[in-house]
């Protein structure tokens, strides 16, 4: 058990019931959307985190490196979300905030936060990569759930560089949206931008592949004790790591898109082409490889054999 992650849990069941609560009685708004929206996102996102990690480092053999990393990625998101709701408390923006030397002070003690949880991450991810974890798919999945994760976690400090538009010094550096200021036009309560690029969509998709890729492996084998589908220990593995493939080609086809300015709910050509390559292709290769005719068991087991006729007497 991490005491980070317990702590994490539960202070954010408490923040969530306060933003609902804050959402209903104040109408503090601060770049067009409620103060009250970004912890209640924060809070739901982290609460599914916490019980996460714990859930899936539970199946691993726990060593001091390992403790050591959970808990310090438990309190790193303590940090993050007590400071931003603490913003919310105040009336005013938590992220790119340097309106005054307070708000500068809480964005930098959010940026230390978000560092060490990247850290955190990678030594984690590093730690699982050379440890064996067995042969199942959820074995790979971890593995690749952690590092990916980290990798989405490292995809946000690209919205805190100066962007066009901002004067160094100012009070604003760093935006979630390429091609204009932040603002309320997206879609509801996640606030994703429908008019330009939205660094926060591939950052969302990249943290949850925590969540995605275990639960694509737990499915595979799932369909696989039904009878559903004819896979081994090594098909299974395959199927998830292709699955995993895609899922980071979407997080990769998303952050271009951003960057170029797109918005996520209308996507280009290119976008188009680029998501075809990275992503739809190795999804349809896990299905192929899924469904293809019983591969894994030896034939001779299935055939069936008439029984030899017996004599007469």
């Amino acid at each position: 058990m991490s005491r980070g992650l317990t702590v994490l849990t539960l202070l954010n069941v408490f923040i969530l019931i306060a933003s609902i609560i804050g959402r209903i009685s104040d109408s503090t708004v601060a770049n067009g959307v409620s103060v009250w929206d970004k912890p209640a996102k924060f809070a739901l996102s982290f609460l599914a985190f916490g019980p996460a990690l714990l859930w899936l480092f539970s199946h691993v053999e726990s060593t001091k490196l390992i403790r050591r990393g959970l808990g310090a990625l438990g309190w790193s998101m303590v940090v993050e979300i007590a400071l931003i709701f603490m913003q919310s408390v105040r009336g005013t923006t938590s992220h790119f905030n340097k309106s005054t030397t307070f708000d500068s002070a809480v964005y930098r003690g959010m940026s230390v936060g978000v560092s060490v949880f990247a850290l955190a991450g990678v030594i984690t991810g590093v730690v699982l990569a050379r440890k064996k974890l067995g042969t199942n798919a959820l074995a790979l999945a971890t593995k690749l759930a952690v590092i990916m994760m980290t990798a989405g976690a490292l995809l946000g400090f690209a919205m805190t560089r100066t962007m066009e538009g901002q004067v160094e010094g100012g009070d604003t550096i760093g935006s979630h949206t390429i091609g204009a200021a932040d603002s309320g036009v997206g879609i509801p309560f996640l606030g994703w931008s429908t008019e330009f690029g939205d660094l926060r969509v591939a950052h969302f998709l990249g943290l949850h592949s925590l969540h995605v890729i275990p639960l694509t492996a737990l499915t595979v084998m799932w369909l696989t004790r039904r009878q559903t589908v004819d896979l081994n220990d090594r098909g299974q593995r395959r199927v998830t790591a292709l699955a995993a493939v895609a899922y980071g080609g979407l997080v990769i086809t998303t952050f271009v898109q951003a960057l170029r300015s797109i918005p996520f709910t209308s996507p280009d050509t290119n976008t188009w082409t680029t998501l075809f390559f990275l992503a739809l292709t190795p999804a349809f290769a896990a299905v192929l490889v899924a469904l293809r005719p019983t591969a894994n068991l030896k034939a001779s087991s299935d055939a069936y054999v008439e029984p030899a006729p017996t004599a007469r007497h």
